[in-house]
């Protein structure tokens, strides 16, 4: 039965397991196929027909698994890819990221917020359009912090060499309070402790795998694709590294944040 196909999550690299854990919590029956392309890793700081390529390859591999849906577990694929790949699979849903900055911007009146993504997702007009609909309502700092992606593809997620990283990127803003900081990239919800230390406890840290949860219960729903087994469903992890690569998706899988 079509209902009982996985459904496909795929990254840039091992960031988007923070998304898969959410879909596992909120799809439980759900089969997962999760295909990180590490080997390419980070795909923020390249062009944009690079980035489309890979993500095009990413999708190809989870759709030869016959995958009933795609999740682009990556702000900067959804940018790059989403709008062609919904154009080229008009019958599998195509679910996308955007930066969760409508819920820290409704979180306080005239907020200071800072969103961290990647180079290539805060230049993108994706993410423009969606600033534009909330820059009257707070202080939106966009802030690269393209160097965050390595330190979790090498399983470094709290270390003196990050942390240090960190401030570099946050000092300049620490003067005012930081009301809140999107995490606008799936590798960064790994990194939380390491962030929380250097802006300190009351800042909100906001990420988008709630709402991609619930996004892709509607859409299934939608689709008539939710899978009616009683059964807990299973997880497949692909990774373009090879066994390295599955290791560290599995790691993170199953580690606390």
């Amino acid at each position: 039965m079509i209902t009982d196909k996985p459904v496909g999550v795929l990254d840039s690299g091992v960031g988007g397991i923070s998304i898969l854990r959410a879909l596992v919590r909120y799809l439980p029956c759900e089969n997962f196929v999760f295909y990180g392309d590490s080997a390419n890793a980070p795909y923020g700081d390249r062009s944009e027909e690079e980035i489309h390529e890979l993500t095009m390859n990413s999708t190809s591999v989870l759709l030869k698994k016959d995958c009933k849906a795609v999740v682009l577990a990556c702000n900067t694929a959804t940018a790059a890819a989403i709008k062609d790949l919904r154009q080229m699979y008009p019958d599998i849903p195509m679910i996308g990221l955007e930066p969760a900055l409508k819920p820290a911007v409704l979180h306080k009146k005239n907020s200071r917020i800072i969103v961290m993504a990647t180079s290539f997702t805060l230049k993108s007009q994706k993410y423009l359009d969606l600033r534009n609909r909330y820059v009257d309502q707070a202080e939106i700092i966009s802030l690269p912090c393209p160097g965050i992606v390595p330190f979790v593809e090498r399983q470094e997620t709290y270390s003196p060499e990050l942390l240090a990283y960190l401030h570099t990127e946050f000092d300049p803003y620490l003067d005012k309070k930081i009301d809140g900081i999107v995490l606008g990239c799936t590798h960064f919800p790994f990194v939380k402790r390491a962030i929380r230390e250097v802006v300190g406890p009351d800042t909100i840290l906001y990420d988008s795998a709630d709402g991609v949860g619930r996004q892709v219960m509607r859409q299934l729903e939608s689709h008539n694709l939710l899978n009616t087994s009683h059964v807990k469903g299973t997880v497949e992890l692909l990774n373009s590294k090879g066994p390295e690569g599955v290791e560290l998706c599995r790691k993170l899988l199953y580690q606390s944040i």
